[in-house]
């Protein structure tokens, strides 16, 4: 399914949304690379790797069983967690002394040693080797350069002088999330990176707000593998999604069919992933509790969902 997307800024910019960065505040800049609208980043670990990990605002840190194995590291402690799919796996945690990601040095870092190889096969990744999200960018504020492919790291700046459009935004469970609207519904979104479709409307909220009778003639198909398994859902158009003052036209979203799991369960309205977050470059300040949004100028952008890939 695809339509036409448009982008209409309501409140204007009055100045670029990267602007007031200073140079010397710079820790480093880092390049990604797009996958099946994810992005992949190059870290190392007790000074091994590279390791190849997916930046994901919606999550932490995570290493494979495997990289565990290679580094040696020792298990603090095992549980079980649910994530998209609607299964639990087993996990366990463990502390490692040091984690590099580009020039920024993180130490004392603890990982959830999770099981993806089902998403690695899924979508066909040569590596995926684990995750990173909340633990970085509570310690630095990110750019992230759709145009250029890097990510810029910045020492945090508490007292900083701010332009351009910022959004506020409110952790839960340790991911960002903003006010908004869909199809004129008040709503909590989740600014998700490591979300591969444009928009993903979760359960609770489709079915009190009426949404999900937009669904209802559409048949179910597989739309994603998370933590969990397989993610069942249906997919349809929705009218108009507002987030931060910016309306998006004609968005093709997916609400997923799982009856346990995050979709399942949140009491969150929706999720916005690298589907539509591509067409802007962003900046995320935890310190501060602000997300910028700047349009790409240059980008045009189709509301789509990709397959997963057979």
């Amino acid at each position: 399914m695809k339509t036409s997307l448009v982008l209409t800024c309501l409140l204007a910019l009055t100045a670029p949304a990267f602007a007031g960065s200073k140079k010397s505040d710079l820790i480093t800049t880092v390049p990604f690379e797009l996958h099946d609208n994810r992005m992949f980043v190059s870290i190392t670990l007790e000074g091994q790797g590279p390791f190849t990990v997916i930046f994901d605002t919606g999550g932490s840190n995570v290493i494979t069983p495997e990289v565990a194995k290679v580094l040696g590291s020792k298990v603090l402690g095992t549980d079980n967690t649910s994530g998209a799919g609607e299964g639990t796996v087993e996990t366990s945690t463990v502390r490692l002394g040091s984690m590099a990601l580009g020039a920024l040095q993180m130490h004392d870092q603890e990982f959830m040693v999770v099981d993806l190889g089902a998403i690695k096969n899924a979508f066909h990744f040569d590596r995926l080797d684990g995750l990173i999200g909340f633990e970085v960018l509570q310690r630095a504020r990110a750019k992230i350069d759709f145009d250029r492919k890097v990510i810029e790291l910045f020492e945090p700046e508490p007292g900083r002088k701010r332009t351009g459009k910022l959004v506020p935004f409110q952790l839960v469970d340790q991911r960002p999330v903003i006010p908004g609207t869909i199809d004129g519904r008040p709503s909590k979104i989740l600014i998700d990176t490591g979300d591969r479709s444009n928009l993903t409307l979760f359960e609770r909220f489709a079915v009190a707000s009426g949404l999900d009778a937009a669904f209802r003639g559409s048949a179910p198909i597989l739309t994603g593998v998370g933590v969990g398994g397989p993610i069942p859902g249906k997919i349809a158009s929705i009218a108009r999604l507002e987030m931060g003052g910016i309306a998006i036209q004609d968005v093709v979203a997916r609400l997923p069919t799982t009856k346990s799991g995050l979709f399942a369960t949140s009491d969150l309205s929706a999720s916005v992933g690298i589907g539509l977050l591509q067409g802007f470059n962003l900046e995320f300040d935890y310190q501060n509790g602000l997300l910028s949004l700047e349009p790409r100028k240059k980008f045009k952008q189709e509301s789509t969902f990709v397959p997963v890939p057979k």
